[in-house]
C-alpha cells in the first residue's frame, strides 16, 4: 500500500436492478449474496485491503480447494440414490470473502458513523476474516478429530500463514492482533464470530436449497432475504457491538437451528463423513501421510491418497449402505459397536449447539441479550432444537 493508506470501500449492488447496472461496474469481486436484497462487489481501485492482503498468497487461495461443508450430505431422500463425493461445491474460499467484504462494509459505516479504531486494528481484523480458515486441514473436520489441536484452524492460525512461503512478510506485523481475533476475543472479535457464522448459514442452505425439508423450504419462502440481518449490526457509542433488528435476529437463528437438526448435527447427514474419516484414520496408522500434507495439500489430493493406497476409490456412494443407531449413553453404545466387528465405522456423541440467545440487539434503546426479548416460547423452541440430537451413536455397515 503507498504511503500506508489503504480503502475499505465496498460497493451494493441491489437485486432488484442488479442485472442493469452490473455492466457499469469496475469490480475485482462480485459477490452474489444469498437470501440477501443486495449482492456486494469490491471496487477496482487502488490500495483496495482485500487486494492488498490476498495478492501473491496462494495460502489465501488454497480455500477454495477446501470444501466448506466436507463431505455432510442431504438426507431427504426417500430411495437409495449414489451422491457425488463431495456433494456440496462451495468453498472455504467463498466463505473467507464473503466475511471480509461484509465485516469491511460494517466497519466503514461504523467508521463514518464515528467509530474509532487504529489503523493496526482495521488491518488485523481484515486479515483475520480472509484467513481464519486458512489453517483447516486437507479433509476438514473428520481430519481435524484424528489430529486434535494440532490441526485446529483457530489455533494455529498464526503458525500456519507464518510457515507459508507465499505469504507477504510485510503483514506479518498484525498476526499476533488478528489471532485474537480469530479466536473471538474484543468488539472485532465478536464481530468476526457473527459474520462468520451468518456466512456459513447463507451460503449452506444457498447450496442445500433444492434439496431440502419441508419446514426449511417454507421458511425460505416466507423469509427471501432473512440474511440482510448482517445489515442490522452496528456498534454503540460505547464501542459495543449491537443487532438492530430483534425480530430478524430471532429469524436467522431459528434458520441456523434448523440447519443444525437437519444437516451439521444429523447422524443421516454425517454418514459419509464418518466413513471418510475411518478410511483417513488408517491412511494416517499406515505413515503414508503427515501432519504437515494435512496443513499443506486439499482435499483433492487427500482422496487421491485414499484412491492410490486402496482405501476408498469411488467417486460416488449409495449412503443407505451405511446405518446409524443411537443411544443415549456411551457404555452402551460402545458395547454395541464391539459386537458389530468389522463392521462398525464409528462412534461418535453429538451434543448440543449454541443458540445465539446471548447475542445483543437493542431494544427500548438498551443493548440487552435476545432471550431478554423474545417470548418463552421462542427461547424453548429454540433449546429444544439445540438438543434435539444429543445422545451416541454408533455408524456402521448394513
Amino acid at each position: 500500500m503507498k504511503n500506508d493508506v489503504f480503502s475499505l470501500r465496498i460497493g451494493f449492488c441491489p437485486r432488484k436492478n442488479c442485472l442493469e447496472t452490473f455492466e457499469s461496474l469496475d469490480f475485482e469481486f462480485f459477490l452474489s449474496m444469498p437470501f440477501c436484497s443486495t449482492n456486494l462487489f469490491l471496487p477496482a481501485e487502488e490500495n483496495n485491503l482485500i487486494m492488498e492482503l490476498i495478492s501473491g498468497a496462494e495460502v489465501f487461495w488454497r480455500q477454495a480447494r477446501i470444501s466448506q461443508l466436507q463431505n455432510l450430505f442431504p438426507s431427504t431422500n426417500k430411495k437409495s440414490v449414489l451422491i457425488p463425493i463431495p456433494f456440496f461445491n462451495h468453498t472455504r474460499y467463498n466463505h473467507a470473502l464473503m466475511v471480509a467484504m461484509m465485516g469491511m462494509a460494517v466497519l466503514e459505516k461504523a467508521l463514518k458513523d464515528g467509530l474509532r479504531l487504529k489503523k493496526k486494528e482495521i488491518i488485523s481484523f481484515v486479515l483475520a476474516c480472509l484467513y481464519h480458515d486458512a489453517a483447516t486441514p486437507a479433509g476438514g473436520d473428520q481430519t481435524k478429530a484424528l489430529f486434535g489441536k494440532l490441526l485446529c484452524e483457530e489455533e494455529n492460525f498464526s503458525n500456519h500463514l507464518l510457515n507459508s512461503k507465499n505469504f507477504v512478510q510485510k503483514w506479518q506485523k498484525y498476526l499476533p492482533l488478528a489471532q485474537q481475533y480469530v479466536v473471538g476475543k474484543g468488539k472485532l472479535g465478536k464481530l468476526l464470530d457473527y459474520l462468520d457464522k451468518i456466512s456459513y448459514v447463507l451460503l449452506d442452505l444457498h447450496g442445500l436449497r433444492f434439496h431440502t425439508t419441508a419446514r426449511l423450504a417454507k421458511f425460505m419462502k416466507d423469509n427471501p432475504f432473512f440474511g440482510d440481518v448482517w445489515l442490522d449490526i452496528n456498534f454503540a457509542n460505547n464501542g459495543k457491538l449491537y443487532f438492530s433488528d430483534p425480530k430478524k435476529l430471532h429469524d436467522f437463528l431459528l434458520v441456523r437451528a434448523l440447519m443444525h437438526v437437519e444437516l451439521y448435527k444429523n447422524p443421516a447427514s454425517r454418514k459419509i463423513e464418518k466413513l471418510l474419516a475411518q478410511k483417513t484414520a488408517k491412511l494416517v496408522e499406515a505413515k503414508i501421510t503427515s501432519l504437515e500434507d494435512f496443513q499443506r495439500q486439499d482435499d483433492q489430493w487427500l482422496f487421491q491418497a485414499l484412491e492410490e493406497n486402496g482405501f476408498f476409490s469411488c467417486n460416488v456412494f449409495d449412503p443407505d449402505k451405511i446405518q446409524f443407531r443411537k443411544f443415549d449413553n456411551e457404555e452402551s453404545c460402545r458395547n454395541f459397536g464391539k459386537d458389530l466387528g468389522e463392521k462398525m465405522i464409528a462412534i461418535e456423541s453429538i451434543g448440543p449447539f449454541k443458540t445465539g440467545l446471548d447475542w445483543p440487539v437493542q431494544f427500548e434503546r438498551k443493548i440487552i441479550p435476545l432471550h431478554q426479548v423474545i417470548s418463552q416460547k421462542q427461547i424453548n423452541h429454540l433449546e429444544e432444537l439445540s438438543n434435539a440430537k444429543n445422545g451416541w451413536y454408533v455408524y456402521f455397515y448394513k
